[in-house]
């Protein structure tokens, strides 16, 4: 019997082509699977060709059944992946299964109206904020509304991202008790030696006692990149401060302004983003304040501090802000001020000049104990070992 079945109904973010879902979910089964539990798979595919040559393979190695369905229209995907996971508990039963949206808490409803394997809610965002701020309509956000209530009432264990995200589970939703469990990585993926980062940093015609500063992630209204940029070009006084910026979609006509020779765009592949985190010194996470952020766990805080980098981020993010502060792993800057963002970011890179070493052992130890998968294999093992479920 399978200890855990991951269900992943949500067309949008597929295995193959979403960097940050294989992080939270392969990364994922590749731990538990070092820690002897066993997992299999439900989810949907885009492309079957990268699917087979990415994500199969670790799937194979880490010996997790899996069945993928292709993208269709809501209710058909919603059946079909009821159907899957029917079929993939046929042939080898599970404890649970994995949901980290309503809509797949809504396919295992369909698949087991009545009993079948218990559901773990994992709250990866507040959806309902995240409607609001894309700006959909007041009765389809009524309707998220009532699926994650269903959902979390459901489920026997639940666990979110952060301890805002937590609060809104119990408070909102009436979840008896809640796991944080951050979006963690695979710190082994970010420790890389020396050489390799000075062969990065020669790449990049770096100076020996050049900054890089970094941003890695997407291009998505949330991630703020305008206000960024706004703040690297006033950072780009400083001659010895170099820009790169790592992102999968680049638009060739967007003017940057930044000076062509100390700052650098690229979309690079996932397994090459730890070597380019590694060059650098400073990692910017910028967010709007909205409730979507508060209960939020960006992907990218984890990898940076993984790498060793210094953050510039933004107040008002999940748990991330008050780490930062807590354990001085870099400033929290207001976006909207970019001149006054950019003075503190340039006394940052002063500071870091004398401090590089230690400031960036901080970073990795922060990492370990608060972002690495390995932290929270207890977690695991109890809802695999506990007494009785938790509400």
């Amino acid at each position: 019997m399978l200890d855990f079945v991951y269900l992943l109904v949500e067309a949008g973010y597929t295995l193959e082509t979403s960097p940050v879902l294989a992080t939270q979910v392969i990364d994922r089964i590749k731990v538990q699977r070092a820690h002897g539990m066993s997992t299999g798979l439900v989810t949907v595919s885009r492309d079957p060709e990268a699917f087979a040559s990415t994500v199969a393979p670790i799937l194979t190695e880490t010996q997790s059944p899996y069945i993928c369905i292709g993208p269709s229209r809501l209710p058909v995907r919603l059946f079909n992946a009821a159907f899957a996971v029917r079929r993939i508990l046929r042939r080898h039963g599970a404890k649970y299964v994995y949901v980290r949206d309503p809509w797949s808490a809504l396919a295992h409803q369909l698949a087991f109206p009545i009993g079948g394997p218990d559901l773990i809610y994992d709250m990866r965002g507040d959806v309902v904020a995240e409607a609001r701020f894309r700006g959909s309509s007041r009765p389809r956000r009524w309707v998220l509304d009532r699926l994650v209530s269903r959902a979390v009432h459901r489920s026997s264990h639940h666990a979110a991202v952060s301890s805002a995200g937590a609060w809104l589970v119990t408070e909102k939703y009436g979840a008896s008790d809640v796991n944080v469990m951050p979006s963690c990585v695979d710190i082994t993926r970010f420790d890389r030696d020396s050489p390799e980062r000075q062969v990065i940093r020669r790449r990049l015609q770096l100076g020996e006692n050049d900054v890089l500063v970094v941003y890695s992630g997407g291009s998505q209204r949330y991630q703020m990149l305008p206000q960024m940029f706004d703040i690297w070009r006033l950072m780009a006084g400083n001659k010895s401060v170099h820009f790169l910026a790592l992102t999968n979609s680049i638009d060739p006509n967007e003017n940057i302004d930044l000076p062509g020779d100390r700052f650098t765009r690229l979309s690079v592949d996932r397994n090459e983003v730890p070597g380019y985190l590694n060059a650098a010194d400073i990692g910017f996470l910028l967010r709007a304040r909205h409730p979507l952020n508060e209960v939020a766990s960006p992907v990218k805080f984890g990898e940076y501090l993984a790498s060793g980098l210094t953050v510039i981020s933004s107040p008002g993010i999940g748990d991330v802000s008050r780490l930062i502060e807590r354990e001085g792993l870099g400033i929290l800057v207001d976006a909207d001020q970019p001149a006054q963002a950019a003075n503190a970011s340039l006394s940052l890179v002063n500071e870091l000049r004398g401090d590089h070493l230690a400031r960036s052992q901080k970073s990795r130890n922060a990492a370990r104990d608060y972002y690495d998968w390995e932290s929270y294999t207890a977690i695991w093992e109890d809802m695999l070992h506990g007494d009785a479920p938790t509400s």
